[in-house]
């Protein structure tokens, strides 16, 4: 999106370019919590299973705890989404932090995603709620077809104001190796003290 006009009447006037940094928003604070509260932007029919997961210790094989995966999303086929976020710039790396991200979870199981789907609702006024719940939300999603085979191969998304050539050129190689992966381009605008967001998606062409 390169321009943005405030409509009154039968006028129209540009709305002011900023950047989240420029505004303050932060990237867990903000950038990623209007991600999971709004999914649609990283994909149709996508349910946030967790967020800021870091239980690969205990979950998979050898990342530290230290490494924590934005957003992982299950779309309604059954697929995995990793979701990379960036406030401002993606960096020349992004592409491949959510590589790493995806071999991890290409190992889970529904029992994995249904723990992770637990603790991420618990923390998010479902206190009570059980694995067996989790499960189940899980299976509805997806008609109650979750196919191991399927949730072997995730599919990537980058949110970020910005891609260098190198994520980009990674990306469509990426697409020619059969590995589904997407950019999304995120801008901010301010008009009078509020402030629009904007997602679009930049690869694939649309």
């Amino acid at each position: 999106m390169d321009h943005l006009l405030v409509v009154e009447g039968s006028t129209a006037a540009p709305a002011g370019r900023t950047s989240l940094p420029a505004a303050k928003f932060l990237e867990r604070t903000h950038l990623q919590e209007w991600i999971i509260a709004n999914p649609q932007v990283i994909g149709a029919d996508v349910l946030v299973v967790t967020s800021e997961y870091n239980r690969w210790t205990s979950e998979s094989d050898g990342a530290t705890a230290a490494d924590r995966l934005d957003v992982l999303g299950l779309d309604d086929t059954g697929q995995l989404v990793v979701v990379e976020i960036k406030r401002d710039g993606s960096g020349r790396d992004v592409h491949l932090q959510a590589i790493t991200y995806a071999a991890l979870v290409s190992r889970f199981t529904i029992d994995t995603l249904a723990v992770a789907h637990r603790d991420f609702l618990r923390t998010r006024g479902e206190p009570q709620l059980g694995v067996e719940e989790a499960r189940t939300r899980l299976l509805e999603h997806v008609d109650g077809d979750l196919d191991e085979d399927v949730l072997r191969r995730p599919r990537l998304v980058l949110v970020a104001a910005s891609f260098p050539r190198s994520v980009t050129h990674t990306a469509v190689w990426l697409s020619e190796m059969s590995v589904q992966i997407r950019l999304v381009q995120v801008s901010s605008w301010q008009v009078g003290e509020q402030h629009v967001i904007g997602f679009g998606q930049m690869y694939p062409p649309s």
